[in-house]
């Protein structure tokens, strides 16, 4: 049923549970999920529909098909996920922002953190990290010119690498922190300093 409560346009289904309100600014509440149809199955679904908790759900296909972008609300926590393809952000244009609202490069990740008093390594930052086992594996820095390559990768045995294309092996830094250098090193100043009786 359709009802004006206080300049309110109330909907209602059977039982008297309402479902829409349009209010008397035209601002609209639902109660329920919403379904958009551009054919004959639903497209866009926002609120739960009782088939998962993802609050926000963009179908390529009918529902219950593969989602080709979600959002899901865990408590305070939001996840925005697809369950096939890519999720890009400002694939031509513009920048992206994280923890800030004016970024000035295509990713901009901002924090403002007293970490002055920490020792070690902490989180913080930009973390990129590789939870396989298997030795050999690697997580990976990957900076790309117009005809180059190069990588900032750490091995799962604590091993750092700066790598190139024309050296996979410029420097190795181990997890205790002795170096290899995978080429010639050149200074037109070099100074050295005394530590533990090694030069």
């Amino acid at each position: 049923s359709i009802e004006n409560t206080g300049g309110n346009m109330i909907f209602t289904t059977a039982g008297a549970a309402e479902k829409l309100r349009i209010d008397s600014s035209g601002n609209s509440t639902f109660t329920g999920s919403v379904t958009a149809n551009t054919t004959s199955t639903p497209t866009l679904i926002l609120g739960r529909d009782g088939t998962d908790g993802d609050a926000v759900q963009v179908y390529n296909g009918a529902t219950g098909s593969t989602k080709a972008l979600a959002i899901s609300v865990n408590g305070n926590n939001g996840t925005i996920y697809s369950q096939f393809g890519d999720i890009i952000l400002q694939p031509s244009a513009g920048l992206v922002g994280i923890g800030t609202d004016s970024p000035d490069c295509k990713l901009h990740i901002s924090e403002s953190t007293n970490n002055s008093a920490t020792t070690g390594l902490a989180n913080g930052g930009l973390q990129v990290e590789n939870t396989d086992t298997t030795t050999g594996s690697w997580s990976q820095l990957h900076l790309k010119s117009v005809a180059f390559d190069a990588h900032l990768r750490l091995l799962n045995d604590g091993v750092l690498k700066i790598m190139t294309d024309g050296n996979t092996s410029a420097i190795s830094i181990t997890n205790s922190g002795n170096s290899t250098f995978g080429g010639t090193i050149e200074t037109t100043t070099l100074k050295t300093d005394v530590i533990n009786n090694k030069a």
